[in-house]
């Protein structure tokens, strides 16, 4: 009888829960999304949803194209376009303490579906 470890490993995707309107606007934490040799600046809810996308689209093998939200040197909001899927590695890191309006929740929301998609999609059909 295979034991638990035995079995390959697939991590398992969290997906963020939605926000109720209005909700988090106080207050958002600032992550960097770092995606090869560039850190971008971007919510904490961005980046998460990006990183759990990433790890959607690579354990199902499939790629795409995301435009996400994010902050530049000078602090104006802008935006940038990224590659995902597997290869690409994605990684987070805290950023310094700031604020950022608004919340990016419309692009979270866009991310999240994505993200159920790729997921649903590659259950096994029975």
């Amino acid at each position: 009888m295979p034991r638990p470890h035995d079995q390959p490993h697939r991590h398992q995707v969290r997906l963020p829960r939605r926000q109720p309107a209005g909700a988090g606007r106080n207050r958002i934490i600032m992550m960097y999304l770092v995606y090869g040799l560039s850190s971008i600046l971007t919510s904490s809810a961005a980046a998460a949803a990006v990183l759990q996308y990433t790890a959607a689209l690579s354990q199902s093998s499939l790629a795409d194209v995301v435009t996400m939200p994010a902050v530049d040197l000078s602090g104006a909001n802008t935006s940038v376009s990224l590659v995902l899927g597997p290869g690409i590695p994605v990684l987070t890191e805290d950023a310094s303490d700031d604020v950022l309006e608004p919340a990016h929740q419309e692009f979270v929301d866009d991310i999240t579906d994505r993200t159920r998609a790729v997921l649903i999609s590659a259950r096994p059909r029975a």
